[in-house]
């Protein structure tokens, strides 16, 4: 059964809303997993435009937080499982997933499918760029950041759908989702977040 183009417009635009509000929450300094009661201290440079120093006065030692995975697991989880609920709530086909849909799905290589370039070039990179800063969130530097996406990438295509995995979707999803990702964590937005 066709779905008509107002249903399609209206889950396309509440899965990037879903994304979008999810990608807001876990941007850098915020994460999913982090407790009420869970303190982070971000230390950064001192703006040079705005305050003098002193080369000879001792600094304060930067305190990173160390790489938390399991909250990075949970926070990638998280996405993938809301991802997954929106699209079964819009009535996608892909979304009636059953552990039979799963092994399948393990069981299958990837292949090449053939989405519209938006959903490969947009939405993919879109959905790959909450895995990186979901990771960055969680303490991971920008190559600790890496397999997380790529882990997470491949998450959804082996079990966030029932249509065969793909490999243009995990490759669009990785280096995409790294590339604005990364994008975001260091522009003005994602830093005053």
């Amino acid at each position: 059964m066709p779905i008509s183009f107002g249903r399609m417009l209206h889950s396309r635009v509440a899965w990037r809303i879903a994304l979008v509000t999810l990608l807001m929450y876990a941007s850098p300094g915020r994460s999913l997993a982090q407790t009420s009661g869970e303190t982070v201290v971000l230390v950064s440079a001192p703006d040079k435009a705005c305050e003098p120093t002193d080369s000879t006065a001792p600094q304060p030692p930067l305190r990173v937080p160390s790489p938390r995975f399991w909250g990075a697991a949970l926070d990638v989880t998280a996405i993938n499982t809301f991802a997954v609920l929106a699209n079964l709530a819009s009535g996608q086909e892909f979304a009636r997933l059953s552990p039979e849909a799963w092994a399948t799905n393990l069981g299958r290589t990837p292949d090449w499918d053939t989405n519209e370039m938006k959903v490969n070039q947009l939405d993919h990179p879109y959905h790959g760029s909450a895995y990186f800063n979901v990771a960055r969130a969680n303490g991971f530097g920008f190559w600790g950041s890496v397999p997380v996406v790529v882990a997470g990438s491949l998450m959804w295509e082996y079990l966030g759908e029932t249509q065969r995995p793909s490999t243009n979707d995990i490759v669009a999803t990785s280096f995409g989702g790294i590339a604005l990702g990364a994008w975001w964590a260091n522009s003005a937005w994602g830093r005053y977040w």
